[in-house]
């Protein structure tokens, strides 16, 4: 029994003597797993910065494409209008020449209506003058005719001629103004003779 004992504490100091090295390897073991797994958790977050960074590229490669193409629209719309612009002011060109044509024109005719106007207005007067000035004369003849008329037909009657006197006296203003074809032309008009 004394050996037993021995032996177990023998035994016993043995395995006492073995532990360290045991858990200093499973800690060694246990910290190249945590280590491992760390550097794949370092791998695996920079894999993905990686593809978010690359995400992030190619979504402003995008972004970027899109607005020039957003320029290129733009300026292409921009072209368009300026070129249509143009046309219009082209045409608006023509058309105000052509206006400014037109106007002249009328401004012409305006002018020459005017003036035609005015030499209708100076004709009227003109007629309105000399048809009043031959009313004046239409009455100073229709006056002479009566003192002809009165004339003749009391001279007549004073030298007893047989002749009737309204035959020879003029009695319109168309026989005054032809004396010579009434057979008179060579007697006195008027009562001053």
């Amino acid at each position: 029994s004394a050996f037993d004992s021995t032996r177990s504490n023998s035994m016993l100091m043995a395995s006492t003597d073995m532990e360290p090295p045991l858990l200093m390897a499973d800690e060694r073991k246990r910290d190249e797993v945590i280590a491992r797994a760390r550097e794949e958790q370092a791998d695996i977050m920079a894999k993905a910065r990686e593809a978010e960074a690359r995400n992030a590229a190619r979504m402003a490669q995008r972004q970027r494409v899109k607005q020039a193409e957003q320029r290129e629209d733009s300026q292409r719309a921009l072209i368009a209008r300026l070129e249509k612009s143009e046309k219009n002011g082209d045409w608006l060109q023509r058309q105000l020449q052509r206006c400014s044509t037109q106007l002249a024109q009328v401004r012409s005719r305006l002018a020459t209506t005017a003036s035609e106007r005015d030499a209708a207005l100076d004709a009227a007067q003109i007629a309105a003058e000399e048809a009043a000035q031959l009313r004046i004369e239409s009455v100073g003849a229709r006056q002479e005719l009566k003192r002809l008329q009165e004339h003749y037909g009391g001279g007549m009657a004073h030298h007893g001629r047989h002749e009737d006197a309204h035959d020879a006296v003029p009695r319109t203003l168309d026989d005054l103004e032809q004396p010579a074809e009434r057979g008179y032309m060579d007697r006195p008009r008027t009562l001053d003779m």
